[in-house]
């Protein structure tokens, strides 16, 4: 009986480990990244987006758009957003940045916030080639500005 709950127990723990995404709208301390990679996608090679909470009620905010080859316009787009009193997340404002010609973007960004609340950003990473734009999501965990 003990050697099967440790059994279940292991399986349990590594399954979580595996699917980190079921703690992604939880808030916590710390800064998390996103990470888009998909072989579904014809252009945009990978993606990542992480927000790190500064102790002068601030935020700073970075990520990167990878191609796999020079396109017309890659581009990275942060909404930034904060966990309101209902329990639902309320973007603040988008920042929108983009590159031409080029196979890569990254950027990084300090946003001043109100402290005593949680942020996140939920970021789309784009490319446009030859009329066709194409487009994946990365969403950061949660950090408390103190």
């Amino acid at each position: 009986m003990k050697k099967t709950f440790l059994i279940l127990l292991l399986v349990l723990s590594a399954w979580l480990i595996a699917y980190p995404a079921f703690a992604a709208d939880n808030p916590s301390t710390s800064s998390q990244l996103g990470v888009v990679a998909s072989q579904s996608f014809q252009t945009i090679q990978s993606g990542y987006s992480s927000i790190e909470a500064n102790y002068d009620s601030s935020v700073t905010i970075y990520g990167y758009t990878r191609a796999y080859y020079p396109v017309t316009q890659i581009g990275i787009s942060f909404n930034l957003q904060y966990l309101s009193s209902d329990g639902s997340w309320v973007t603040l404002r988008t920042y929108t940045y983009s590159n031409y010609y080029s196979d890569y973007i990254s950027k990084t960004i300090v946003v001043p916030v109100s402290s005593g609340f949680f942020y996140r950003v939920v970021t789309e990473h784009f490319t446009v080639d030859n009329g066709i734009r194409e487009s994946g999501i990365t969403q950061t965990q949660s950090v408390y500005v103190v």
